[in-house]
């Protein structure tokens, strides 16, 4: 195993670990609150069960899909129980490594028989199992080709197995068991340097199952849910992106900035998907490694009245999931500490 990708192994399975103990109390000793149902309490929300019981406010939308029984998610009881295991378990799945073996024999001269293979193992690629789930910036306004304009039960979000209303524009082909995923656009994007727009963060919702054709409007089933969705909510045609990334060594000398985080969220850290002010004609790829850092201000004074700039202070290091012309979505793997929108981040070579 080499130095690098063992490295990446080793923090892999920290991270592991670290899921599963920011759950437990300090204790270590699950109790009522912090086993596999959580019990809700007066003045109890998703966003604050969430930041209790996994760190990070922002899941509450997957905690919610993954409790259907909950209806509203603005709306829950004293006395409700939560199933905390399943969300617990999909983030333990999201980010794990596939192992490359490589068989090396080593063979004595004769007449000593040969030893047993050695077999060495380097991490080679990694399974995101999110990835499906990872927004984008477009340029303009997205369109995409069609829009939910009503639920059939008048709810006013819709998740997992819902049916909602959706129409297409003219000249549009579709037919009965297509699906598209749905978006929707929450935030402009600026540089945060030069205050220019690149343009509009997109966040992915879920996906839809066109169940029944009603004239010129369709019949649709909410077949996977990632955050509540809602009327107005864009449609565009799936497509599968295999959750297995092969890393790739990324463009020489690259250098950019944290444009966005992805749910408007304010800092990055473990986990968190980040969008790049770097993009394919850049030369960035899937797979592609980065790290991210900070250039304190100032110099350090050395002996006889000498100077040096101060040394870059890297923060952290992710992986390259998704890539448009001029941005590019990354993962957080690791983070020595949370970084913010405007910091540096250049290409890590492997």
């Amino acid at each position: 195993m080499t130095g690098w990708t063992g490295k990446i192994l080793r923090s892999l399975i920290i991270v592991s670990v670290l899921i599963w103990s920011l759950a437990l109390p300090a204790g270590g000793i699950a109790d009522e609150d912090t086993g596999p149902m959580y019990t809700v309490k007066k003045g109890d929300t998703l966003w604050s069960i969430t930041t209790k019981e996994f760190k990070d406010p922002f899941l509450w939308p997957k905690l919610w899909q993954r409790n259907p029984q909950l209806g509203n998610p603005h709306l829950i009881y004293p006395g409700q129980q939560i199933n905390l295991e399943e969300l617990r378990r999909a983030l333990m799945e999201e980010i794990a490594p596939v192992e490359e073996v490589v068989e090396e024999v080593v063979v004595e001269e004769a007449p000593v028989q040969p030893e047993e293979p050695v077999v060495s193992k380097e991490v080679t690629s990694m399974n995101f199992g999110a990835i499906g789930e990872v927004g984008f910036i477009s340029r303009d306004h997205f369109k995409g080709d069609g829009v939910i304009f009503r639920s059939k039960d008048d709810k006013i979000m819709a998740s997992l197995n819902d049916e909602v209303y959706v129409e297409f524009a003219a000249g549009g082909s579709v037919t009965l068991g297509d699906i598209f995923t749905v978006a929707r656009e929450t935030a402009t994007v600026r540089h945060p340097i030069s205050s220019k727009k690149i343009g509009y963060l997109n966040d992915i919702l879920g996906t839809l199952e066109i169940a029944d054709v009603k004239g010129d409007y369709y019949l649709a089933r909410v077949t996977t849910g990632y955050r509540p969705i809602e009327k107005g909510d864009v449609l565009f045609r799936y497509q599968e992106k295999p959750s297995l990334i092969e890393f790739t060594d990324g463009p020489p000398g690259a250098k950019g900035y944290v444009v966005k985080f992805d749910q408007n969220a304010l800092q990055g850290a473990e986990f968190r998907v980040v969008f790049l002010d770097l993009g394919a004609k850049h030369g960035m790829r899937v797979g592609n490694w980065m790290e991210v850092y900070k250039v304190p201000k100032g110099t350090r004074l050395l002996g006889k009245g000498g100077k040096m700039d101060l040394a870059p202070q890297v923060m952290g290091d992710m992986l390259v999931v998704s890539v448009q012309d001029e941005t590019s979505a990354a993962v957080v793997h690791k983070s020595t500490e949370s970084f913010e929108v405007g910091d540096f981040v250049r290409t890590k070579q492997r």
